[in-house]
């Protein structure tokens, strides 16, 4: 009865703290160290709560507040007052980078980058030139020869891989949250969403307006951004229209003048006198 109790109180204190907060989102804490969970919750202090729960209890809670929210891994939840795009966006800028461990799953492709190293020749060679790294000795010192994926995204990190990455310093894990999915006013964001940079959106944003100025203008409707290009169409439709039907006014006598020198001249060059 206490560990039913236990769980009900749990349970509530969720239900409490989903409540409390206009974004709800859920992480997958799955291999972050408690280290670095401490300096999460210390850096976003003020901004985002996190807690820590099973993800049955964390399921009960969602359902007593009627959200239908995918949980998965080792979850988290993730209560802030930001939207849940500016809140996916502090989590990604919280990341921190560590060395690979061998039988780590690689969430991106690992590239060697090309260039002279601070690692004076020896066998620190042979260990580079093990996994296929290409490289010799220039100027006293280890170079690699060209950009070279030791680790293709999805694999995991063989012993030898993770020893050539710790001899040349690269640290391609990165640890720390991301939103797995989001929750805010009935609307349920997935990580495809949330994982997007502002420089995307913004570009996004700035296409659509230019497809949708182009259409505007197209099908003539008048809007503060197509009446200056709709004017300058509709002058050089009706300067066209003015020149082939030969009225001679302001601004299309000049256009009507050469127009009809032309066609004199064409006639001129086929008409036997």
């Amino acid at each position: 009865m206490k560990a039913l109790e236990r769980k009900k109180k749990i349970v509530e204190e969720l239900v409490n703290l989903i409540k409390s907060y206009s974004t709800i989102g859920v992480a997958d804490i799955t291999g972050v160290p408690a280290n670095v969970m401490q300096k999460l919750r210390s850096e976003l202090s003020g901004v985002a709560k996190i807690k820590v729960a099973k993800k049955r209890m964390i399921k009960f809670a969602f359902e007593k507040c009627g959200i239908d929210m995918e949980v998965d891994g080792q979850p988290a939840l993730v209560l802030s007052s930001e939207n849940p795009f500016k809140l996916s966006m502090l989590l990604r800028k919280t990341k921190s980078s560590a060395p690979a461990k061998p039988g780590t799953v690689v969430d991106r492709d690992v590239v060697v980058p090309a260039g002279p190293t601070d690692i004076p020749p020896g066998p620190a060679i042979s260990t580079l030139t093990k996994v296929g790294i290409p490289a010799k000795v220039e100027g006293g010192k280890i170079t690699v020869l060209r950009d070279f994926t030791v680790c293709k995204k999805g694999e995991r990190v063989t012993e030898d891989v993770a020893a050539a990455l710790n001899l040349l310093k690269i640290k391609p894990i990165e640890i720390g949250l991301e939103l797995i999915s989001a929750y805010e006013g009935g609307t349920v964001y997935d990580r495809s969403v949330l994982s997007v940079e502002p420089e995307t959106y913004l570009k996004d944003l700035a296409e659509a307006k230019a497809r949708a100025v182009a259409l505007a203008v197209e099908i003539a409707y008048p809007a503060p951004e197509t009446v200056e290009p709709l004017l300058i169409r509709a002058h050089a439709s009706a300067r066209a229209l003015g020149t082939e039907a030969g009225i001679p006014i302001p601004g299309v006598i000049e256009d009507v003048l050469i127009s009809a020198k032309s066609k004199a001249e064409a006639l001129n060059s086929i008409v036997r006198w």
